[in-house]
């Protein structure tokens, strides 16, 4: 346990398994929060990424400290989910054509499973194999005819 001077002890007390478990709320939101950020600036759509940033700044900080004198740290980081949350349907809101979940998870498994790295050549994304066209990588049965799984 830390003990700072002229600190309330609700702000130094040890926090245990529910601090834990809020940090990583906390934190898979912020990975939504990024996602959505990505798609949004894919799609030229700067404001709205500027906006959720300040929104969740303001809000999430505003709401924190707000709370701090009552909660503590556990105040802190109700703000932040908060802020987040706020900031993640915003943005949503204006990229609704984002899928929520990869299209293809199976490919992307294959990728994570085999370490594939891209790139300036033409590779398989199934198995990393040099290929001239899809038909010459036989590690995977091939795609959809609307995806493209080799680059």
């Amino acid at each position: 346990m830390l003990l700072v001077p002229g600190v309330s002890r609700a702000v130094t007390a040890p926090f245990g398994a529910g601090a834990a478990t809020a940090m990583l709320v906390a934190a898979l939101l912020q990975l939504a929060f990024l996602y959505l950020s990505s798609a949004l600036r894919a799609h030229g759509r700067f404001g709205a990424v500027s906006r959720a940033q300040s929104l969740q700044a303001l809000a999430g900080g505003g709401i924190g400290i707000a709370l701090l004198w009552k909660w503590g740290v556990w105040g802190l980081i109700a703000g932040w989910i908060a802020g987040t949350l706020a900031a993640v349907a915003w943005m949503a809101r204006a990229i609704p054509e984002a899928p929520g979940f990869p299209a293809a998870p199976r490919e992307g498994l294959a990728l994570v499973e085999r370490g594939c790295r891209s790139s300036a050549s033409t590779r398989c994304r199934c198995c990393c194999a040099r290929v001239t066209a899809w038909r010459s990588c036989t590690s995977v049965t091939p795609p959809r005819s609307d995806t493209t799984v080799w680059d």
